[in-house]
């Protein structure tokens, strides 16, 4: 749906995206099960269901900004999950701060939300400048 209206996604946080595989499970332990249980609690950034893990998530979100030389930032209030609607409340606040562009679309799903880019969409990159996403 973004790259249909010209943008580029380069990067995504979703439930089932990046944020799974961003770290590697340490294959040098001694304890390989001990090592599973530590990427799975531990290194690899949470779902927002986890309230006390915010700013690791954060931290994640602004190194791929960074990593890939992103341009903004489109964030999809998932409609039915409360955790992800209070986390899309603070990284606006955080994006403010950091001064990183953001289009916020609402929806349950990704195909409910594309009515909600449409023109909105294209008329915010073309005001960045650039059209490289992160989501």
């Amino acid at each position: 749906m973004i790259e249909e209206r010209g943008g580029l996604i380069v990067a995504d946080s979703t439930c089932f995206g990046s944020r799974l595989f961003w770290q590697d499970v340490d294959e040098e332990s001694d304890d390989p099960l001990q090592a599973l249980a530590r990427y799975y609690v531990a290194d690899r950034p949470s779902c927002p269901r986890v309230f006390d893990a915010y700013e690791g998530r954060a931290a994640y979100v602004k190194k791929m900004i960074e990593d890939f030389a992103v341009d903004g930032v489109i964030l999809e209030r998932l409609m039915f999950c409360d955790s992800w609607g209070w986390e899309q409340y603070r990284f606006e606040r955080t994006f403010k701060e950091w001064g990183v562009p953001l289009l916020m679309l609402d929806g349950s799903t990704r195909w409910a939300a594309r009515g909600s880019c449409g023109r909105g969409c294209r008329r915010s990159w073309r005001g960045w400048g650039g059209r490289r996403w992160t989501q």
